[in-house]
Order: structure tokens, then C-alpha cells, then sequence
């Protein structure tokens, strides 16, 4: 006994449920665990990797728009230094205050200049001309500022600018400044110091509109932080790496470093440090694997019913065909003729019946074929009687009405005839007409043809106009929509209208929705319908039940056979004022002869 044949004789002890258990759990329920296993760890990896990217993102972010801050404030010191404006009122001894203040009216440029650039909260122009006003922007030198390491320093570079953490002499607020002096060019004399003050707000607002919590860097001193109380942490962030950890308020951060340094300076130093949050991290990452368990949770139940479901199913099937066969086996021929669906156990099952149909035609063959033969010639007579009538009765119909038409022309009656041709013609239309589309122009000649003899019956008391604005002989519509809506406006309007009754047809093509449609509107000048009875009919024509309408020949079933026909978008709309007008519009879809519709 090879092992395919031992593998088998062991299978076939269980029960087909039990089968079905043991496959789901070796082919489905044990690799999904497996591959949900390693899903998690690759996902802890890729958020961990992302958080990474999005902090490095972020550090790159800072970096341009530091240097884009910075560049933008040296261009202003270059547009300042080279002011000769503002070189002259430095430069002039002033006699009285009312001249400084004339001479400060005149460089008015200052503050918009400075409102322009949203990086700059103050500009301060240190100068020894003793006959100046303090303004705000030109300041007198004091003993603090001319004895301070900035002031030496920008004397010693020589007009070239550099970047310094201070305190504002008019504020007493900490910035940091790009510092320049300025010189007179002809004789080279120290015109004044130039500071210009970096907006402390204005950085930390964009800190903190960052996704990560931030502090920036220079000389040792924390300058800029998104971070309340950034001294404290500052002095833990001294020594620390690109991916240290630091604690900030018993919180774990990991740490990301960039140093950059301004186009224009003095190869100063900055860094940016960014916090990544661990704890905001592990749970971000704990709320996917939580979700991803509630799925994978949901997912084995919902397979695990379904596997139960199964077998229950089954485990029924299988019953069905085990009482069926014993039905057959105890002689008892009259069961179900199939237990439904189409799989392996309705086979059986099938089987089994034409099995038990067989049998008993065995037993009762004679008497029960006889029967079925007497039944079978009289249903197939009873069907060539009534193909024959239908035949007969109409063409019985339209010889009488020839006969008929001939005598009256034997009279030299000209109408009669007429009417008698036409009214054939409508009949044998009627009768030949399937439910497919058909010529427009057809369909219009019919409805002429009903309104001739309608006119002859009604003489000058209604008179009519069929208008189309569309080439009617290439344009198909499904037959008889037209008529019954002319027939309701004689039946319904104009059957009491002793005079100026009037039937005015339009037919068009307009655009609506993208979409080119054909617009029929049949229109009378009749008694008008009430509103209580407009409102019914409207909810009758917006009823989609079809079964409830099956036996009406008039609005509703014509708005049924549209939307059966074309769709639930097309049909037909009533407009009503009693007394004065009644219009019904149908809208179909546009189909020409050269339309596959």
C-alpha cells in the first residue's frame, strides 16, 4: 500500500465537516496567522522608517526656510547700508530738534520696509552724531553699546555682516541680529552700526506649526524653540548626538541634528534639533496593531462561521439525499423533484429522481402514457383554434370594412370612404406593430390619419397642428406612445367643446444632461384636469410598481411601457390648469436609424 492509498484510508474515516475543518485550519486559519505575524513586524519597521523620513523631512523644511529668512534679511542690510538718505541725516549736524524731526519725515520708507519683511521685528542704526534724536531707528551710541564685543566687532570686520545673540538696547529683549557697520566711502569714517533684529515670534510660530517639537542653536545659547521652557532641556541637549535619546518632561525623545550656516555671515554655526516623540511613536504603532488584530479578529470569525455554515449546509444536503433514496427504496416515488442549487448533491439528487421517475413510468406505463397523449392532442388542438381565430378575426374585419367603404362609394359619398380607408389603415397599424421601435414618420401618420377622421366627426369645433423641428423619417421610437395621448385629449378635454377646440403636437430634440433626447408634447385647449386627480395621476406615473398598472390602456401604461422599454430616466410629465390647457411631454432617448439603442 503506497502512501496515496494510506493518505486516503485515513481521510475517509472523517466526516466531510470534519474534513472541512481540518483543511481550513492547515490552508487557512495557520498561514494567516504566520502571515499575519511577519505583517506586524513589517509594519513597526515602515512606521519607524516613516517617522524617521518625516523628521528628516521636516529638518530640510526648517533648513530652506532659515536660509530664505536670512537671505532676505542680508538683502535688507545691503538696501539700508547703501541708503543715501539715510547716510545724509547720520552724516549733517543738526541745530534744532524741528530739523531732525524734518529730516526723519523724510525717510518715511523705514517702517513699510520693515512691515515687508515678516522675519524682522526691529531695526536699530547705532550712530556718534550727538545732534540725532533717539526714533526708534537711528540710536545714539551710549557707553554699553560702544564698549560691547558686538560693536568692536563689526568695527573690526570692516562693513562685513555678521550674526550675534543679544540683548535689544530699546527693549531689553534677546534677538538674534545681522550686524554691519557702515562706512563713508570717500574718506572711510565709521558712519554707524547697523543692527537688524531677527522676529522672535515670527520663527517660533513657524516652529510650532512644524509636525515636530523643535529648538534651534547658535553659540551655545538656545535662540528659537517650539518647546515651553527650552533652558531646562537646552542644558540636557549639550554633549547629545543625531539619534541620542533625552528625556523632556519623563518623556523619551530621539533626537535629529542639522547644522546649516547663512550665505551671508561670518561662517556662523546654527542647529537645528528635532524631537521625535518615542512614546507617540509606539503608540501610533500599538493603534495599528490593534486594528489590524481587530480585522484579522473579525476576519477568522467570519471565515470560521462560514466554514460552519458550510458544513451545516452540507451536513443538510447530504440528509435530503439520504431521505430520498430511502424514500425510492421503500417504493414511495412521490418525492420533491430537486433540493435546489447545482452542486455534486443536486446531481445525486437529480439522479436519484429520475431514478424513482423512471421506475414508477415502469410500473404505470401503459395507463399513464395514454393520458398524457389524450392531454397532449387536446392542448395542441385548443392552440391551432385560437392561432387560427386570431387570424380570421382580423382580416374578417378589414373586408367587411372594404365592403362597406366600396357601397358607400357606389353612393358617390366621398367622406365615408375616406374615413373607412383611414380608419382600416389605423386598425391594420395597430395590429401589426410589435414592441420594437419604429419611424417616427410612421407613427405621425397614423396620429394624422386619427385626427382626419377625429375632424370629420367634430367638424370646425376642433382643429389641429402637428409641428416637427426634427427629421422625423431617420428617428425611431417603441409605437403607439403617441396615440393614446391624443385619444385623452378628446376623450378627456375636448369631448365638450363646442368651439375653438385646438390639438397642437411639437416634436423636438434637445440636449439635457450630455445626453441628446426627443421631446413629444401633445397639447389641448380642454377642460384641464383638477388638481386632486392630477396629483394622483403624477403619483401614479411615479409609481415604479409595474404589476399594480399591468391591465391600463391609458397615461399610466404608456409611461410604464417607456420606462420598461428605455429606463427609469425617460417618461412622461403631466402640466394642468383647469379650464385652459393640458400638456404631456414625453422624453425618450434619441434613437436614429443609425443608432444601436
Amino acid at each position: 500500500m503506497n502512501i496515496r492509498n494510506i493518505f486516503f484510508s485515513v481521510i475517509n474515516r472523517f466526516k466531510i465537516s470534519q474534513k472541512l475543518y481540518f483543511l481550513y485550519a492547515i490552508t487557512f486559519f495557520i498561514p494567516l496567522v504566520i502571515t499575519f505575524t511577519i505583517f506586524i513586524s513589517w509594519l513597526s519597521k515602515t512606521l519607524n522608517s516613516w517617522e524617521n523620513k518625516e523628521a528628516e523631512s521636516t529638518l530640510r523644511t526648517l533648513d530652506i526656510f532659515f536660509e530664505d529668512s536670512f537671505n532676505g534679511i542680508s538683502e535688507l542690510s545691503d538696501i539700508l547700508s547703501v541708503n543715501t538718505e539715510i547716510r545724509d541725516i547720520i552724516s549733517k549736524d543738526f541745530h534744532s530738534p524741528l530739523e531732525v524731526y524734518k529730516a526723519y519725515n523724510e525717510v518715511k520708507f523705514i517702517d513699510p520696509l520693515i512691515k515687508a519683511y515678516s522675519s524682522v521685528s526691529s531695526i536699530r542704526f547705532y550712530t556718534s552724531n550727538m545732534s540725532l534724536h533717539d526714533n526708534g531707528f537711528f540710536t545714539k551710541n551710549t557707553y554699553d553699546v560702544t564698549g560691547s564685543d558686538w560693536y568692536r566687532n563689526a568695527v573690526s570686520l570692516n562693513g562685513a555682516p555678521f550674526w550675534y545673540y543679544k540683548k535689544d538696547s530699546i527693549t531689553q529683549k534677546p534677538h538674534l541680529t545681522l550686524i554691519r557697520s557702515v562706512w563713508n566711502g570717500i574718506d572711510h569714517t565709521l558712519i554707524g552700526i547697523l543692527c537688524i533684529n531677527v522676529s522672535n515670534d515670527f520663527i517660533n510660530q513657524r516652529l510650532k506649526s512644524a509636525p515636530f517639537s523643535s529648538i534651534i542653536e547658535f553659540s551655545d545659547q538656545c535662540i528659537f524653540s517650539s518647546i515651553n521652557n527650552p533652558e531646562t532641556i537646552f542644558i540636557n541637549l549639550i554633549g547629545k548626538k543625531s539619534s541620542d535619546k533625552i528625556k523632556i518632561d519623563s518623556k523619551e525623545f530621539s533626537i535629529l541634528k542639522k547644522e546649516f550656516s547663512p550665505d551671508h555671515g561670518q561662517n556662523e554655526k546654527f542647529t537645528i534639533n528635532i524631537f521625535i516623540s518615542m512614546e507617540n511613536l509606539f503608540r501610533t504603532t500599538a493603534k495599528f496593531r490593534l486594528n489590524i488584530s481587530i480585522v484579522f479578529l473579525l476576519f477568522i470569525l467570519s471565515s470560521l462561521a462560514m466554514i460552519l455554515l458550510l458544513a451545516f449546509s452540507i451536513h443538510k444536503r447530504v440528509s435530503q439525499v439520504r431521505k430520498g433514496i430511502v424514500s425510492v427504496g421503500t417504493n414511495n416515488f412521490n418525492i420533491p423533484p430537486s433540493i435546489g442549487g447545482s452542486d455534486e448533491f443536486s446531481e445525486i439528487y437529480d439522479e436519484v429522481y429520475e431514478t424513482s421517475r423512471k421506475i414508477e413510468k415502469l410500473i404505470n406505463e401503459v395507463y399513464i402514457r395514454d393520458i398524457e397523449k389524450e392531454q397532449l392532442t387536446s392542448r395542441q388542438n385548443d392552440i391551432r383554434f385560437k392561432m387560427l381565430s386570431a387570424q380570421i378575426n382580423p382580416h374578417f374585419l378589414f373586408n367587411t370594412l372594404e365592403h362597406i367603404r366600396m357601397k358607400a362609394l357606389s353612393c358617390e359619398d366621398r367622406d365615408v370612404p375616406y374615413m373607412l380607408k383611414i380608419l382600416a389603415k389605423i386598425l391594420r397599424y395597430n395590429l401589426s406593430v410589435k414592441e420594437e421601435n419604429v419611424l417616427l414618420s410612421q407613427e405621425i401618420e397614423i396620429i394624422g390619419n386619427y385626427l382626419d377622421i377625429q375632424h370629420k366627426r367634430f367638424g370646425e369645433r376642433i382643429s389641429y397642428d402637428i409641428v416637427p423641428l426634427c427629421d422625423i423619417n431617420r428617428i425611431k421610437i417603441l409605437p403607439l406612445l403617441i396615440q393614446p395621448l391624443v385619444e385623452n385629449c378628446f376623450a378627456h378635454g375636448l369631448e365638450s367643446k363646442t368651439e375653438n377646440g385646438f390639438i397642437y403636437i411639437l416634436i423636438k430634440t434637445e440636449t439635457e444632461n450630455g445626453e441628446a433626447v426627443l421631446k413629444i408634447t401633445v397639447q389641448d385647449n380642454g377642460e384641464g384636469i383638477p388638481k386632486e386627480k392630477l396629483d394622483e395621476l403624477n403619483r401614479r406615473l411615479n409609481n415604479t410598481n409595474v404589476e399594480e398598472f399591468r391591465s391600463s390602456i391609458g397615461l399610466v401604461n404608456v409611461n410604464q411601457r417607456i420606462r420598461l422599454f428605455y429606463g427609469q430616466k425617460y417618461g412622461m410629465k403631466i402640466f394642468s390648469i383647469p379650464e385652459k390647457i393640458t400638456a404631456i411631454t414625453l422624453t425618450l432617448p434619441l434613437v436614429t436609424e443609425d443608432t444601436n439603442a
